[in-house]
């Protein structure tokens, strides 16, 4: 027995494929899905995800008006010798070219709709691309606040020396003059769109995230080093045994000696080794951790994971490298250096799981475009709102 399909029945599959088709179109649909498993494997063949792609990657070179009619006769073609063929050893062969001829017809409709969705799509893409690229990357800004309510606006353009401290480039650096007997409490904080580093009396040094808020002394005194982390910083703490360096957020906290490590608090707290060794304390459940490992709590729980620690403290140098991360906190990154706002579609789409390696002092435009490519997503800017969907 034949199997074969009228162009409606092609262009009530592409739609739906497509997710262009309505109630109608739907219930067509379901009916005829239900009239017989040849069917149903039909279908199942031409919705499979490496075909669709195979044939949306082919419509780049479909012209629906030129290439249309040609599918056609090739499809009456094909019936033709089927009839002349259906005897004998052939029929077999027959019935395997036949569903592929109706493939054709069915990619023939979905290339169709698609390729005047997509020349739309560019369009705008192209419009919404020029919007993100006048969207700069993050830059060297903060805002230091004195204990004694003296309040510095940061940047690299400009230099600057207290008796606390001294200000050169995107560099706050307590080290570089004589420290004070009196220790007062400093804030160092960073806003959307912006970093900063610092460099602490004892000579540890901090690389501040965007959103970011640092709160330490002008000088350490006592039995140890503390400082208050918010947001996202890096650590390269200087050695010294006799005075443990512990980094607080709330009721978690990082002590270390002579090491370097990033702690990350956003939506959980993360505590990331890069050398040396930490120990990790969370609402009194404590983990020693060697380089390459991670501590996690969220949830009241306190895990620790194997990781490439590299990829954690990218940020610091320059990229964004993700492993199958998802799209709602790559989004959140993106959100926190651009200083832009992130909407989504739905659930589906901001969980998405992306792996990705992107450059951090470029324009949206390319930051987004990689996110767009390997998530295989849509992306859309209008002001400074990003908006993500599912193609």
């Amino acid at each position: 027995m034949k199997f074969n399909i009228s162009e409606k029945t092609a262009e009530m599959i592409a739609a739906n494929i497509l997710g262009t088709a309505d109630d109608a179109g739907r219930d067509e649909l379901a009916a005829w899905l239900a009239a017989g498993e040849e069917n149903r494997a039909f279908y199942r063949r031409v919705a499979d995800p490496a075909n669709l792609h195979r044939f949306l990657d082919e419509t780049s070179r479909y012209d629906a008006a030129q290439d249309w009619p040609r599918v056609r006769e090739k499809r009456e073609k094909q019936e033709k010798q089927e009839e002349k063929r259906m005897a004998g050893r052939r029929r077999g062969i027959v019935r395997r070219a036949l569903p592929y001829a109706a493939a054709v017809v069915v990619a023939a409709c979905i290339a169709g709709v698609f390729v005047a969705e997509r020349r739309s799509a560019l369009e705008d893409n192209a419009i919404s691309m020029e919007a993100a690229g006048a969207i700069p990357p993050g830059s060297a800004r903060a805002v230091l606040i004195t204990d004694a309510g003296e309040v510095f606006d940061l940047d690299a353009t400009e230099s600057l020396r207290t008796d606390a401290f001294v200000h050169n480039g995107d560099v706050v650096d307590y080290a570089a003059l004589e420290p004070s007997a009196v220790a007062s409490l400093h804030t160092l904080r960073v806003p959307r769109g912006g970093e900063y580093r610092l460099v602490l009396s004892d000579g540890s040094r901090v690389w501040l995230n965007a959103e970011s808020e640092l709160k330490y002394p002008s000088v350490f005194t006592g039995g140890h080093r503390e400082v208050e982390i918010s947001g996202e910083a890096f650590f390269i703490v200087a050695a010294d045994a006799s005075h443990p360096f512990v980094v607080k957020s709330g009721d978690r906290t990082t002590t270390a000696v002579g090491t370097s490590f990033n702690v990350r608090t956003y939506d959980r707290y993360e505590s990331t080794l890069l050398s040396g060794k930490v120990s990790v304390d969370a609402g009194g459940v404590a983990v020693l951790l060697e380089p390459g490992q991670q501590a996690v709590a969220d949830a009241g729980a306190l895990d620790v994971r194997q990781v490439n620690a590299s990829d954690y403290v990218s940020w610091k140098d320059g990229r964004f490298v993700y492993r199958r991360l998802a799209l709602r906190e790559v989004m959140a990154d993106m959100a926190r250096w651009y200083d832009v706002d992130v909407t989504f579609a739905d659930e589906r789409t901001a969980n998405i799981l992306l792996t990705a390696n992107i450059r951090r002092y470029e324009d949206l435009s390319a930051a987004i475009e990689i996110v767009r490519q390997a998530a295989w997503v849509n992306i859309s800017v209008s002001g400074r709102t990003v908006h993500v969907e599912r193609k």
